[in-house]
């Protein structure tokens, strides 16, 4: 018997604040905090969860619930090592800053 996609709607959150804590800012950021997109978040959780019934929108909906926020930040320039000449420009970009739980030992 399968379970109907609405109910799995549970399951992400319960995932989602097992695992990760909202990070409030960017200056709140630290070596626990992971960057993530929807879609590799969505990765994350259907690896554990039946892929079939995990949505990005739904993942979307429940982050925003959840309190987690996206914030730019800034990739800097990639440089050759030898020449320090620059290969790859500096660039903003977007993601959701998650801390990682990690558990008591």
């Amino acid at each position: 018997m399968s379970v109907p996609k609405t109910e799995w709607d549970q399951e992400i959150r319960y995932f989602l604040e097992t695992y990760f804590e909202v990070v409030e800012s960017p200056i709140d950021a630290d070596e626990q905090t992971e960057k993530h997109s929807i879609s590799s978040i969505t990765g994350k959780i259907k690896k554990v969860l039946p892929g079939q019934y995990i949505y990005e929108d739904d993942v979307y909906e429940i982050l925003l619930e959840l309190g987690f926020k996206m914030f730019a930040y800034e990739i800097p320039a990639e440089l050759d090592e030898e020449t320090q000449e620059e290969l790859r420009p500096p660039r903003t970009e977007y993601a959701y800053f998650m801390k990682r739980k990690t558990a008591a030992i």
